[in-house]
Formats: structure tokens, sequence, C-alpha cells
């Protein structure tokens, strides 16, 4: 963007970072998009019908969530443009103009079936990274569901360098930092916990897991070398155990998929899920809701057997 429209943007920013949102990509954007369509010129000067035409004629081609997101995005912008308190213009020349329509499209969930498999064949598994492994994917099937990022990144709670964020296992909790730089807590398991205090005991043992405040880590049992699981690491532990249980391949993200929808299918609540699993607003957690949705739906039709009545 332009050195003047930039400012705008970081003024933005500090504003929302004060109020304790993260920075979002999609904002930054969003406002770009907006620049490029208006020929470089100062936001804070666009008209109402220029909108209207970068809405309709300017995110054209875009997947309708990530037109929803872009629009959402500029709306705030000139809300906060248009605040009392910071009075850069009038009005906002989006006020009463309608968001796109999303449609809500139900999020595919790993059969329940393969999921156990999973946990069950890799529990079976006693070595330290089999002890590693079932730890990990309880984690992140538990409530909270961590993205691969936030549970490759995750430390023991109280040990040097990590303070307060990690697995507590005297509480039973997990704090990471996740997207946008926003913190946040979850509960685990009775199971989980079990799990993650076999593989701490095997992990504490073995000269690899010695000096790191991190609670994953990737070695050669053989060795005495450690490094860091990453996010493709988590991923690759996934296929490998998906492979070894002979169920399909399930990503990641699926697993987090898992996790929310069970959360939902056990009577869980929407404004708890928010913050449980790090989300800023119901986007998500709306697709998931359609997925479950349509699996209640399906399980009425199938105990009803209208066509056995003929």
């Amino acid at each position: 963007m332009t050195p003047e429209n930039e400012a705008l943007y970081r003024s933005w920013q500090r504003k929302r970072k004060g109020e304790g949102f993260g920075e979002l990509p999609r904002n930054h954007q969003a406002l770009t998009s907006l620049e490029r369509f208006l020929g470089g010129r100062l936001l804070t000067a666009v008209t109402r019908d220029e909108v209207l035409l970068w809405s309709g004629e300017g995110l054209a081609g875009m997947a309708e969530s990530s037109r929803a997101s872009y629009w959402s995005a500029a709306r705030a912008f000139y809300n906060w443009a248009s605040s009392d308190e910071e009075a850069i213009i009038e009005r906002s020349p989006m006020r009463g103009i309608a968001q796109p329509k999303v449609s809500v499209v139900p999020v595919p969930i790993p059969d329940e079936g393969d999921v156990r498999r999973l946990i069950a064949a890799t529990d079976a598994d006693r070595s330290p990274i089999g002890r590693r492994d079932a730890a990990l994917i309880r984690v992140m099937a538990d409530t909270g569901g961590p993205r691969a990022s936030e549970a490759a990144g995750m430390m023991i709670a109280g040990r040097p360098g990590a303070g307060r964020l990690g697995v507590d296992l005297n509480h039973d909790t997990i704090r990471v930092v996740g997207k946008g730089g926003k913190e946040r807590t979850w509960p685990i398991s009775s199971r989980t916990a079990s799990a993650v205090e076999r593989w701490l005991r095997v992990r504490d043992s073995l000269p690899a897991g010695q000096g790191s405040p991190r609670l994953w880590t990737t070695f050669r049992v053989s060795r005495s070398s450690a490094r860091p699981l990453t996010r493709d690491g988590v991923g690759a532990i996934l296929e490998r155990r998906c492979d070894a249980a002979g169920v399909p391949r399930i990503h990641p993200h699926q697993v987090r998929h898992v996790s929310y929808h069970n959360f939902l299918k056990r009577g869980g609540r929407l404004n708890d899920a928010m913050l449980l699993y790090g989300w800023e607003d119901d986007e998500m957690p709306r697709r998931y809701a359609a997925a479950l949705a349509l699996e209640r739906s399906i399980e009425a039709g199938a105990a009803l057997a209208v066509g056995d009545m003929w």
C-alpha cells in the first residue's frame, strides 16, 4: 500500500491490538485489494458507489468465504475510521451495505471408527516414539483441538523458558499463544493427561529430552540429539500412524474438526468454543455445526426408515 494508506492501516491495527485482537493477514490483504481497485488513492476518500463496485467487480472470482472476509475487514476499518474517537471520516462508506452471503458448506469429518482405530493402534506402541505419538494425537483430538503449529510448539509449563505456557499436569490444562498472537487455555481429559504423563516420563529419562522446555521432540532413540517438532512433523506423524493403523490418512486440521465435532455432540456451547478453540468470529464454528446438523439429519432419517412402510 501507499505510505499514507499503510499509516492508516497501522493506526487501525494498533487500536485492535490495544483491544486484545491479533493482526490478521486478511485485514491487510483486503485493504490492499481495495486500494488497488481505487488506483492507489487514499482509502479514506472512497465513496459508497466505489465500495459497491469493489465488493462486486473487485472481488469477482474469489471464493465466497474470501469475499466475505475481505468485506468484513474493510467494514471494520471504516467503522474504526468513522468512530467518534478517531473521526478521520464523518461516515463509513459501507454503512447500510449488505454483507455478501456465504453458503455454509459442511466440513468433512473423518470417520469416528477410523479415529478410534488410529488412537488404539498408537496407544499399543509402548516405545518412546509411540508414547510421544499417542500423547500428541490425544492432545490434538481432545477439547481445544490445537492447530498443527500450536501443537508442534507446545511447552511444558513451569520449565525454564516456558513460564506458564504449555501443558500443566497440576491442573490438566494447556495454555498456548495461538493464531494472531492470542493466548488461550483449555482443559484436557484424564486419558489425555495420562498419555502426556507417560510420554514425559520417557522423555525426561532420555538424553534427547534434556535441556528443552518443548513438549515434543524429534529424535532417534539410539542418539542423544533432538530437534523441536515442526508443523510438517505433526503431519508426518499422523500419516505414519494412519498407515500403521490401516486407516485413511487424516490431515492435522481434520483432527481439529473431529475435536470440535465431538465437543458439539456432547452439548458444548458456541460461546465456550470461541474461547477454547481460539476463533475471533463464528464463521468456522457455523461450518462445523452444519456438518453436525447434516449427520444428525441422516441419523434421524435412517431411524425413521420411511421406505420400510411400503
